[in-house]
């Protein structure tokens, strides 16, 4: 019957979970359980005991395709590195007519466009600015590019001092406005913060559905994203390697999230509880009943001293690439199909709008980003050049 099919669905899921928990104790008692790749694991639960740990051990590098065929390929032959030069290519990836991709949106920002995009007042998206308060006067226009800044400041209006806000940060959006089933989405863009400087700060493009409805049913890309460690059950996970581009320390994340178990169970029909993480070999992957995502982090050496393009190609139904000044650096497969396997990603193939935007990391969200420090650079600025978006056909 159907609820016997999801009950040995869940304990498959459970079963790899399981399998993969095993493995990382394993490696962490036994120095010698194999040789390859390196792996963290780390029970620490402060940001100071995580930047002071880090037990190294190393894992069979096969261990890569443990997730199952269907979250992403074997990753092995991808890089982990950029090349310490390698800068924003003169001409966009998302400029490929050679291979049948017409421009079909760009803001080269010579202006703000309120056609294009709208600006976030207050905190209207839970990861949009994290615990920062979006104003509109953090997102300008300096030199012919979109200029996001960020602040350690408080907001007063009227005299009213808002509660519980110390940081002060921009992002826009085109919902309502532009949104795209699949193609080709590139952002070139300077980072805000520098080497050792950063702690705290979380630029980060997405993709997210115009439809409504409960997170993650319908996915979210996120293009570029920035985080420091990720905390479950009171635990740090492989603090060193998992990190996201922690502390200008230059890793950069491309994910993909998604309910595993829609359409036959919606996000907002159970209860959603903490995520079990795995990673190894620079993939980190989560399985939850409601919730699952699958990234992987690439470093980038000069994140702080040059321009670079983040970028994405899908097709809304089997896959998304991500690519950082033209290299590939991820995959993630999927289908749309309703009888998928329970660990392949789910694509639902509805039009999803862009969002730009730095997030600030107070101490409140400590189990999920390093906060900010007192060394962290304030007031910091997010440079953006253009935005394009190309489609085949």
């Amino acid at each position: 019957s159907g609820d016997t099919l999801v009950f040995l669905a869940s304990m498959q899921i459970m079963a790899r979970l399981l399998l993969l928990r095993l493995t990382a104790v394993l490696a962490v008692w036994n120095p010698n359980f194999s040789k390859g790749a390196k792996q963290t694991l780390s029970a620490s639960i402060s940001p100071e005991a995580l930047k002071a740990s880090g037990i190294e051990r190393t894992t069979n590098s096969s261990m890569s395709s443990e997730f199952g065929a269907y979250v992403s390929e074997d990753l092995r032959n991808l890089p982990t590195v950029l090349a310490a030069e390698m800068t924003a290519p003169a001409r966009s990836f998302c400029d490929d007519p050679e291979n049948g991709y017409k421009i079909v949106f760009k803001d080269e920002f010579d202006k703000f466009s309120y056609r294009h995009w709208s600006k976030v007042l207050g905190k209207q998206h839970v990861g949009q600015l994290r615990d920062a308060y979006g104003l509109f006067k953090n997102v300008d226009i300096e030199n012919g590019k979109l200029r996001i800044h960020g602040r350690r400041e408080k907001v007063v209006r009227n005299g009213f001092e808002f509660p519980n806000v110390d940081f002060t940060s921009g992002s826009i959006s085109t919902k309502g406005k532009h949104s795209w089933t699949h193609g080709r989405v590139c952002i070139r863009s300077y980072l805000p913060g520098t080497t050792n400087h950063s702690d705290g700060l979380w630029p980060a493009y997405w993709l997210l559905p115009e439809s409504p409805g409960c997170w993650p049913d319908h996915g979210e890309i996120d293009i570029m994203y920035l985080l420091m460690y990720v905390m479950v059950h009171g635990k740090i996970y492989n603090a060193k390697l998992c990190r996201e581009m922690v502390n200008g320390n230059g890793r950069v994340l491309g994910s993909y999230h998604w309910n595993p178990q829609y359409p036959k169970q919606r996000c907002s029909d159970h209860d959603v509880r903490p995520i079990s993480y795995i990673c190894i070999h620079y993939v980190l992957t989560a399985f939850e009943q409601g919730r699952a995502f699958k990234s992987r982090h690439i470093l980038v050496p000069n994140w702080d001293k040059d321009w670079h393009e983040y970028a994405i190609e899908w097709d809304g139904k089997s896959y998304i690439k991500y690519y950082i000044n033209g290299v590939l650096y991820n995959v993630v497969r999927g289908s749309k199909k309703d009888g998928r396997d329970p660990d392949e990603s789910y694509f639902a193939g509805q039009p999803m709008y862009l969002m730009l935007g730095t997030a600030i990391a107070s101490k409140s969200t400590a189990g999920m980003a390093y906060p900010v420090s007192d060394d962290t650079l304030f007031p910091n600025h997010h440079y953006i050049d253009e935005v394009i978006v190309s489609q085949r056909g």
